[in-house]
């Protein structure tokens, strides 16, 4: 399993100076995973776990969906996310910059809430460290 590692705490993303925020990388917490499925892959998990409703039909030609899976601390996350939340923490996973990750979202939905995403990355744990630009060497 994932090593367990320090969560960022709100008052360091609070207090990020607002003109490096552009260009600030976040560090995900080393269990976290998301996946943009054809499939249904959710609901098909979801299927499958004991306290499943019974008797549900799932078809593979149902629509496809995202999913985040974490481990912050002890016990394992598994839900459904929309698809600009995955390409935001995609891009965040893959080193972007939060303009970077902020765009790809953005490029899925026009409404894509950055606040609501941060404040629910900061809720769940899933960042463990900020990046500043001169430590990133941008």
């Amino acid at each position: 399993h994932a090593p367990s590692v320090d969560r960022l705490d709100v008052m360091q993303v609070q207090t990020l100076p607002p003109e490096t925020l552009a260009e600030v990388r976040f560090h995900l917490h080393p269990s976290v995973f998301v996946i943009d499925s054809p499939y249904p892959l959710y609901r098909i998990w979801r299927a499958n776990t004991d306290d499943a409703e019974q008797d549900q039909t799932i078809s593979l030609d149902d629509p496809g969906e995202s999913v985040l899976i974490a481990r912050p601390s002890l016990k394992v996350t598994v839900r459904a996310i929309s698809s600009p939340l995955f390409a935001f923490l995609h891009y965040l996973q893959q080193g972007g910059t939060l303009a970077a990750a902020f765009e790809a979202a953005l490029a899925v939905d026009s409404a894509f809430d950055l606040q609501a995403a941060l404040q629910m990355c900061l809720t769940e744990h899933l960042l463990t460290k900020i990046i500043l630009p001169k430590e990133s060497g941008t």
